[in-house]
């Protein structure tokens, strides 16, 4: 049984009780004052970025006289757009992550089919592909990306060398478990994980289902056909995030463990490997590391998810975020140029200088001054597949069920098979 999605049922209350005049779906008029206000919404709380922001809106307003461009901060903003995008006061530019809860606003028809906008003038072929199509809709382009983050395997290349280990020959599934035993072997904690905080582990299995399942099953999976979750690869993936508990791959009472903690683990050099993020990983283990100094740069290295041989996943398929820009129905011209401007190559370039995502711009990976974010970008550049995270490609139930099982899995409280049933009950209910 197909369910109406949970953002549909509660934008169609919403309506029936406000009724359509208040909805203000038309385009919107200037103000009294002949001025346009672009009103723009992020869950961006970075200072750097935020002023980078600032400096954008500042060139785009001394370009536009009589455009004004507002923005702010709205926390747990996924929970609050059914309320966010039928007040009369909607924003005309929400941030959004693509996939899932972004196909949901447009079958309501609550955000704009950019297509026209975006095949104009080329604007389309200026971003990555595998960046687009997080965008893209039966056939439509629904939103703008703007950023990618991606998630890797980052090591500590003293400890990988100390212990005998070439990371560069860990090509395999089994190369890797290799490399756990050697490390184990060699008496330092292999993987630092913090299953306390559990969407940080939902990647351990989102990546394995990369790599066994490819992009056609995993795709299947998640819009429910055939087995769904139940199909013999997610019952593979899950078994593969179990083998990693079963060679004792974390730190002692990991269990109880938060992110910040496992990353400072990392940035004391008390374990060899964390799985992480492509923009944050040497941030995060310099602020937790206990001297608040951690690892120098040049010490840390990252690697993909190994491959499975026989199975339709390659290296170079990517699972993370892919962060951009969707313009609401009703919005203005105004806004529509103000995202041409903020993701133009100019600004992807300063964005890549910043050091702070991968730009997603043809043409800004090599402003990128960060080795390992510039590796990063350039991996980026070259895959034909980028999944993004299951919890934010489908409902939230789903997103938490499979946080909650890659926990169970990891501390060997479930078999693969039960995990994947648990999950596919929950996907079964919309």
């Amino acid at each position: 049984m197909i369910r109406k999605p949970w953002i549909a049922i509660v934008f169609c209350a919403l309506v029936a009780v406000a009724g359509w005049s208040s909805l203000n779906l038309d385009k919107r008029s200037p103000n009294a004052d002949g001025a346009t206000t672009v009103h723009w919404v992020f869950a961006e709380r970075n200072p750097r970025i935020i002023a980078f922001y600032d400096e954008v809106i500042a060139d785009f307003e001394a370009s536009n006289p009589g455009v004004e461009v507002k923005y702010r901060y709205l926390a747990r903003m996924s929970q609050r757009l059914p309320t966010l995008i039928a007040s009369p006061t909607k924003p005309d530019i929400l941030f959004t992550q693509g996939a899932g809860l972004l196909r949901q606003l447009y079958d309501i028809g609550a955000v704009r089919d950019l297509s026209a906008e975006m095949l104009r003038d080329g604007w389309s072929d200026s971003f990555v592909p595998a960046a687009l199509d997080n965008f893209t809709y039966d056939g439509a382009i629904i939103g703008v990306p703007h950023h990618i983050t991606k998630v890797d395997f980052y090591y500590n290349k003293d400890l990988f060398r100390q212990a005998g280990i070439d990371a560069g020959s860990v090509e395999t599934w089994d190369d890797f478990l290799q490399a756990v035993a050697a490390l184990r072997a060699f008496g330092v904690t292999p993987i630092a994980a913090g299953p306390a905080d559990p969407w940080t582990v939902g990647s351990y299995f989102g990546l394995a289902a990369t790599r066994v399942c490819g992009k056609e099953a995993f795709r299947h999976a998640m819009q429910g056909r055939g087995q769904g979750f139940l199909m013999p690869c997610m019952i593979e993936a899950a078994g593969m995030v179990r083998q990693l508990a079963e060679v004792d791959s974390f730190q002692q009472g990991f269990a109880a463990s938060k992110y910040p903690k496992a990353t400072g683990l990392f940035g004391d050099g008390r374990a060899a490997m964390v799985m992480a993020y492509s923009a944050t990983t040497p941030s995060e283990q310099q602020k937790n590391a206990s001297d608040g100094i951690g690892l120098a740069t040049g010490t840390i290295g990252f690697f993909s998810m190994p491959v499975v041989p026989g199975t339709p996943g390659s290296r170079t398929d990517i699972y993370g975020a892919v962060g951009g820009w969707a313009l609401t129905t009703g919005s203005s011209d105004a806004a529509l140029e103000f995202l041409r401007f903020l993701t133009n190559r100019s600004n992807q370039q300063r964005l890549a200088e910043l050091g702070l995502n991968i730009p997603v711009h043809v043409a800004a990976g090599s402003s990128v001054t960060d080795p390992m974010l510039r590796a990063a970008a350039n991996e980026v550049s070259q895959s034909g597949w980028f999944q993004t995270f299951i919890e934010n490609a489908m409902p939230a139930a789903v997103g938490q069920t499979m946080h909650d099982v890659t926990v169970d899995l990891l501390n060997s409280r479930i078999e693969p098979e039960e995990a994947m049933r648990r999950l596919q009950a929950v996907a079964e209910l919309g």
